[in-house]
């Protein structure tokens, strides 16, 4: 992690600053990130904000509102590299990804960068520096030169102004208006380079190859990651070269092609051409495919195979089935060699009716996508098929108020529609009068929460149409729901025909669900799959329950989902207010009792020593905020939980609001 200051451009004062990675612009500023240069991956900018993304972390700093639409906006970003050296990045106005060449002008100091008064006072080289950390100081003095002082004050200037020419330095007479050129003092005029057009301080200066500012390179201020250079002083055309300072295989290197030690590519020996790695099937640079990261079809690396998600397994049993890649092959081997397959269907979802392995019998399972490349072969052991008698496993003692509603249907025609329906029952499946959990089963059915209590200023209130009672679909296993508590009247769910009344929570199956809330509290618990929560009628909190579902996957199996009409506001305050519960999916988090984030006047702001961000962080693409996760806080392998649609929001809001249960 980098400290990063922001300096107001207009008081020479920080604003804001610290070891974090994401930081609110709101005024004109100089943003100063401490790191070096070679670990700059790109620079990209999304929306409004800038975003910087590093070669040895998965982390990325974001800016927010470093572009804004104002239009007095003028910021700047500037690097504090490895020898202390200010390098300012230009020509940011039109940016989208700058990831290759990355254009760094040298400063002293960032003094031109800031806003002057014209009163006749400047402020004085604003930066020391000790032990890399940047500490700002400022200075006023009176401009010399002067005989008075004038009553009037004009407007700050907010143009970006460039770098001054120091006196000592002469003016090239051939540009002499050019005053980003302040070095050349043994070749003013260059002949033999006259138009010069790329010579500021001649970094790359191909036309000009003999280089006659630095014929021995004592201290190389043509190449400044390059300082000492003590194997190629003279280093008359290597400056397309500006992280190799050694390199004696192959000093004058323009291009490098053959070079072994090459620290652009420093093991590939067998592939020495490479510059793009368009096929190279040995390549052992590209393990994981750096050059196309994301690697959807790989059209840049077509022989890199592409990974394929071993198949998960839901159901393991009399049949066996389970989640995987639309149009994948699933191949289960049992222990004599014997192969059975089936194909993954259009939402995701495949199985065999009959289970091919037996109980305890140890076989192997695989995918296989479209293209041929398959996933590799995992263990699986044939699950437990004694299914005589129908039990309910898995039901936990819970609070006082709460309790299960069980049927006494045979387990194969709970899930099958005709066996289930029972037309002459006008009265339906009904609760207790606690908060109860009532388990859908196939066929047409009448399910009555009844009665329940809530917690309303700390006391428990008992309602007979109230409460928090939940239908459960776990018996339709990998079936894709949809359910919409404001519907009284009876409606095709994707597993059976229900009609719920005073029900005010759902708990899916496995398949990509659809969930509509009603304007009481409700609950939902998508599962398996990408669910879709429709949270459109107010007038009452809803949460979104997560849990372990497959704790091998990075989202505890409950796969992507996405969320509509979440509001965003102080829990307790706003009776709209939703929230997400994620406490178990997060691994060895360590929760205080006052929680991960406060207000600190008026701003949402997470606690200095909490470890939150290492699990959870919020991403916003100018439309939707994504709530990603990391299980195990490495705060480097993050993946989408939640997709909140068209909501602007960030973590510190959420955790501050009490809008993430995280304990």
């Amino acid at each position: 992690m980098n400290n990063v200051s922001i300096i107001s451009k207009a008081s020479h004062q920080i604003i804001d600053s610290g070891l974090k990675y994401d930081f609110d612009i709101q005024e004109n500023s100089v943003v100063l990130v401490e790191v070096s240069t070679k670990q700059i991956k790109k620079i990209e900018r999304i929306g409004n904000d800038l975003f910087i993304h590093f070669n040895d972390s998965d982390e990325v700093l974001k800016i927010t509102n470093f572009y804004n639409n104002q239009e007095n906006s003028d910021n700047s970003l500037v690097f504090l590299d490895d020898d202390q050296r200010l390098l300012w990045i230009q020509h940011l106005e039109d940016l989208q990804v700058m990831d290759n060449s990355i254009p760094y002008q040298v400063l002293d100091d960032v003094e031109p960068l800031l806003y002057h008064d014209d009163s006749g006072f400047m402020l004085l080289n604003p930066w020391w520096f000790a032990g890399g950390a940047g500490v700002l100081g400022a200075a006023a003095i009176a401009a010399s030169g002067g005989s008075g002082s004038s009553d009037s004050k004009e407007e700050q200037s907010t143009e970006t102004p460039v770098v001054p020419v120091e006196p000592s330095q002469p003016v090239d007479p051939i540009t002499p208006e050019e005053p980003i050129q302040p070095v050349d003092p043994i070749a003013p005029v260059d002949p033999v380079d006259p138009v010069d057009p790329i010579d500021p301080v001649e970094p790359v200066d191909p036309i000009d190859p003999v280089d006659p500012i630095d014929p021995v390179d004592p201290i190389d201020p043509v190449d400044p990651v390059d300082p000492v250079d003590p194997v190629e002083p003279v280093d008359p055309i290597d400056p397309v070269d500006p992280v190799e300072p050694v390199d004696p295989v192959d000093p004058v290197d323009p291009i490098d092609p053959v070079d072994p030690i090459d620290p652009v590519e420093p093991v590939d020996p067998i592939d020495p051409v490479d510059p793009i790695d368009p096929v190279d099937p040995i390549d052992p640079v590209d393990p994981v495919d750096p050059i196309d990261p994301v690697d959807p079809v790989d059209p840049v690396d077509p022989v890199d195979p592409v990974e394929v998600n071993k198949p998960l397994v839901d159901e393991n049993g009399t049949s066996l089935s389970g989640t995987g890649e639309a149009g994948s092959t699933i191949i289960v081997t049992d222990v004599d060699g014997n192969t059975s397959t089936t194909v993954v269907d259009e939402n995701g979802n495949w199985t065999f009716p009959e289970n091919p392995l037996t109980e305890g019998e140890v076989g192997s399972i695989e995918a296989i996508d479209t293209n041929g490349n398959e996933s590799g072969e995992v263990e699986l052991i044939g699950g437990d098929q004694h299914v005589d008698v129908q039990t309910w496993g898995g039901l936990k003692a819970v609070a006082a108020n709460h309790a299960y509603v069980l049927t006494t249907e045979n387990g194969d025609k709970a899930a099958s529609t005709a066996a289930a329906t029972d037309a002459t029952n006008t009265t339906g499946i009904v609760g207790t009068g606690y908060n109860d959990t009532l388990y859908a089963t196939a066929g047409q059915h009448i399910y009555n929460g009844g009665g329940g209590s809530t917690i309303v200023s700390g006391e428990t209130v008992w309602s007979s149409t109230g409460g928090m009672d939940i239908i459960d679909y776990k018996l339709a296993v990998t079936k894709s729901l949809n359910v919409d508590l404001s519907l009284t009247t009876a409606q095709n769910t994707g597993f059976g025909i229900a009609t719920l009344i005073n029900i005010e929570g759902v708990a899916g199956a496995g398949g990509n669900d659809v969930f509509t809330n009603n304007a009481k509290d409700n609950s939902f618990e998508g599962r398996g799959g990408n669910d879709t929560f429709n949270l459109i009628h107010h007038g009452g909190h809803d949460t979104l329950i997560y849990k372990v579902l497959d704790s091998t996957d990075g989202t505890g199996g409950n796969g992507a989902d996405s969320v509509k009409g979440f509001t965003v506001g102080l829990y307790e305050a706003n009776t709209d207010a939703d929230r997400i519960d994620l406490k178990e999916l997060l691994v060895g988090y360590q929760a205080d009792q006052d929680g991960a984030a406060h207000y600190q006047n008026g701003k949402a702001t997470i606690d200095a020593n909490d470890t939150i961000e290492q699990f959870l962080r919020v991403v916003y693409d100018g439309q939707n905020s994504y709530l990603q996760i990391d299980r195990n806080g490495t705060g480097g392998h993050y993946q989408d939980l939640l997709v909140i649609q068209d909501v602007k929001t960030d973590l510190a809001t959420l955790l501050a609001n009490h809008q993430i249960i995280i304990a």
